[in-house]
């Protein structure tokens, strides 16, 4: 996500963005819209053998109760606090390290709202019919 639409979620400015890596999980689009022609949109699951690297914005607990409401968490989203691996951050010095594991939040579509089905995929990871 954007800073730009983060900050619009939460209706403050996002201050800080790092870079992470979290273990354990894997990138999919499974997360249904409104319309199946748009396709799948990102979402994590657990995959033990797998990483995914990502944005980790620095949020207050104000600003994250907001994201909380405006990503409609419980009811579409499960948010889960999980180790993220620092990679590289703005201001080494700040930090001392350049790598490091913090607790991170994060959001997993609730199942109901998610395309599990393998032998029928979501559109936009179909192929280009050329006929």
């Amino acid at each position: 996500m954007n800073p730009t639409r983060l900050s619009t979620y939460i209706g403050s400015k996002v201050e800080q963005r790092l870079w992470g890596i979290l273990f354990g999980f894997a990138l999919q689009f499974n997360k249904k819209g409104q319309d199946i022609e748009a396709g799948g949109f990102a979402n994590i699951e657990f995959s033990p053998d797998s990483s995914v690297e990502g944005c980790v914005y620095c949020l207050n607990p104000s600003q994250l109760n907001s994201l909380d409401k405006f990503m409609g968490c419980p009811e579409f989203y499960t948010k889960i606090v999980l180790p993220v691996w620092m990679v590289n951050c703005t201001d080494p010095n700040k930090f001392g390290v350049a790598q490091y594991c913090i607790p991170a939040a994060m959001y997993i579509a609730q199942d109901k709202w998610t395309h599990t089905d393998e032998s029928a995929p979501l559109a936009a990871n179909t192929a280009f019919d050329s006929a």
